[in-house]
């Protein structure tokens, strides 16, 4: 599944930047997405470009998704739900660590995201490295 669910980024990337491309009159553009791997944008990166990282814990993810109310329905369509959200969740755990050590080798700014921290809070974070 996590193969998989990179193969699925990096071919989502090229229509990311495709539609960067039409924003390029804005000054400033912040771009979030499960597409976005260190090592895709470290090849297309400009220099003047900043780049950072926000990717949950495990516990933080669990816990926000469990509160959606989206999943509880994509999880009645399988066969066993509680198995499906182990494997999700596993995948996205997974995606999350194999994200935070590219970010790491790229040396991109990193915040583990764990609830710990208020919005104003990671909004300062950012913005020590946008300014």
């Amino acid at each position: 599944m996590l193969t998989d669910f990179i193969s699925a980024g990096q071919e989502e990337f090229p229509m990311i930047l495709a539609d960067l491309e039409k924003q390029l009159w804005q000054k400033d553009i912040i771009v979030e997405g499960c597409a976005l791997l260190p090592e895709l944008v470290m090849k297309t990166k400009k220099p003047e470009e900043r780049v950072l990282y926000l990717v949950p814990s495990k516990e933080f993810q669990r816990e926000t998704y469990a509160k959606r109310a989206w999943v509880k329905g994509i999880l009645e369509q399988t066969s066993n739900p509680k198995r499906a959200w182990e494997n999700w969740q596993t995948r996205d755990e997974l995606y999350a660590t194999y994200v935070k050590e590219q970010a790491r080798a790229f040396s991109f700014p990193l915040l583990n995201i764990d609830g710990t921290l208020s919005p104003e809070d990671v909004y300062d974070w950012a913005r020590a490295f946008i300014d």
